[in-house]
C-alpha cells in the first residue's frame, strides 16, 4: 500500500505553508505494538524507495501490511543528523 505524507513549514514560520522538498530524508516503518522496524525508505527508484510527487506534493513510499491488522508507526528522519522531523500512526483493518 502506498504510504503518502507532506511536509510543510509551520504557519507560524510561513503562513502560507510551502511544501518542503528533501531527498536525504529516511522514513521507517514500526510495527507500533511490538516496536520492530519493518522497512527503511530513502529517496531513490526502488520498490521500497521514497519518491516525491511534485504535483500532488506528497511524498510516496510503498509498504507491505501484514495479512492481519496491524498498527503502523511512521517516524521521517533527517538521514545524516540524526534528527526526527515527525512521526504519525495508521492501522489496517482487513
Amino acid at each position: 500500500m502506498p504510504i503518502k505524507f507532506a511536509l510543510r513549514i509551520a504557519a507560524s514560520v510561513d503562513p502560507l505553508q510551502p511544501f518542503v522538498y528533501n531527498e536525504e530524508l529516511e522514513v521507517r516503518v514500526y510495527d507500533d505494538v511490538s516496536n520492530t522496524l519493518l522497512q527503511t525508505s530513502i529517496c531513490g527508484l526502488g520498490s521500497k524507495n521514497y519518491r516525491i510527487d511534485n504535483v500532488t506534493k506528497f511524498y510516496i513510499t510503498n509498504f507491505k501490511t501484514g495479512a492481519k491488522p496491524a498498527k503502523y508507526r511512521v517516524e521521517v528522519w533527517r538521514k545524516n543528523s540524526n534528527f526526527m522531523i515527525g512521526k504519525f500512526i495508521f492501522e489496517t483493518v482487513k
